[in-house]
């Protein structure tokens, strides 16, 4: 069933701006989602023993005399997980907004691709901190697989979606 000239691009501009609401709310989740293994790791630092003196004189806290080899492994996982954090979402979310506004110039091609790529995204990331939080090997290493795919992939769609757009227009 084939849509007139306007529906089409009506349904297309719709298209449009669900891919740029939903790159945008899942980017708002992110930036969220960071704040807690930030939250994690600071706590765990205190624990551990792993603050500078100062955090402790000047807030009132005591610096443990002893420190278990749980408490330093908390603080090394949480310390690695924010790590990973910000060596993978920042470059994430910026070729997802890239992809998603590659798509925005013709209109309707692409953007469901950005929307799932972007969800897939969203999950691999919950779904690997979850795994290095509770040390579950190798759903971990799956799980950042698949975000580091979702980002290769949303590299070539918005590639291909541009020159797509280029050569249509001219």
């Amino acid at each position: 069933m084939r849509f007139s000239r306007r529906a089409d691009r009506n349904v297309g501009w719709l298209l449009h701006m669900t891919c740029i609401q939903s790159v945008q709310f899942l980017n708002v989740i992110h930036s969220l989602r960071t704040s807690f293994p930030r939250f994690c790791q600071g706590g765990a630092a205190i624990k551990s023993g792993n603050r500078i003196d100062e955090d402790y004189s000047k807030l009132g806290l005591n610096r443990p005399l002893e420190v278990s080899d749980v408490d330093r492994q908390q603080d090394a996982r949480w310390r690695r997980i924010v790590a990973n954090d910000l060596e993978n979402i920042p470059l994430g979310l910026i070729v997802l907004w890239s992809a998603a506004l590659a798509s925005s110039a013709k209109e309707s091609e692409g953007g469901i691709g950005v929307i799932v790529l972007t969800i897939v995204f969203t999950v691999a990331r919950f779904a690997y901190t979850a795994c290095y939080v509770f040390a579950l090997q190798p759903w971990r290493t799956v799980a950042w697989t698949l975000g580091v795919l979702s980002v290769v992939a949303a590299v070539f769609l918005g590639i291909v979606v541009a020159f797509i757009a280029q050569f249509e227009y001219k």
